[in-house]
């Protein structure tokens, strides 16, 4: 007789669901002028209630975008796992953060003109966002990048200018030549 081998757990990798602190969030939008006068846009998720942020201190999760979260309240989904892509980000209020995305210099709705990957203004501009988000009333100063291929190129450039406040960086793909040192 052929006997089956017994049956395996199921991975729980990918499927992890805390408990949200919050039950809704709301994405809000401005600008914020640069050094040279080019305005960037901003998309900022932040916990809330009924329609209005919470009042408090939270670390700062972003990302030098192409596109981002259009304003509005969102309202936690009960139903399945977290969602997993980088565009979930501002999922991450539910749990005590604020989402932050910054549409990078000619992309979206921001102005001023992008000139290549190697444009060290895009490190500039990550500078003075991040000194700007620590000074920010509902920021704690703790402030974490993330990207995925071409943002995540971005991230690069904003780990490389040496602000205290990066504290964490989270990549996806990337050139390999950013790692090499060739870029």
């Amino acid at each position: 007789a052929e006997t089956m081998p017994p049956e395996q757990p199921v991975p729980s990798f990918g499927r992890y669901q805390p408990t949200p602190l919050y039950s809704e969030a709301v994405t809000t939008s401005q600008y914020l002028t640069m050094r040279d006068g080019a305005r960037l846009a901003i998309s900022f998720t932040r916990p809330s209630h009924n329609g209005k942020d919470i009042d408090g201190r939270f670390p700062v999760i972003w990302q030098h975008a192409l596109a981002f979260s259009a304003p509005g309240i969102l309202l936690l989904n009960h139903v399945g796992a977290m969602p997993g892509d980088y565009n979930a980000v501002p999922s991450l209020a539910y749990h005590g953060y604020v989402g932050v995305q910054v549409a990078r210099r000619g992309h979206g709705p921001a102005f001023g003109k992008r000139r290549g990957y190697k444009d060290r203004s895009e490190t500039y501009d990550a500078y003075e966002f991040i000194d700007w988000l620590s000074a920010q009333s509902w920021s704690t100063g703790a402030a974490g990048i993330y990207g995925c291929s071409n943002t995540g190129s971005a991230s690069m450039h904003a780990c490389g200018h040496g602000s205290e406040c990066a504290s964490e960086s989270s990549l996806g793909w990337m050139p390999a030549t950013l790692l090499s040192g060739n870029a």
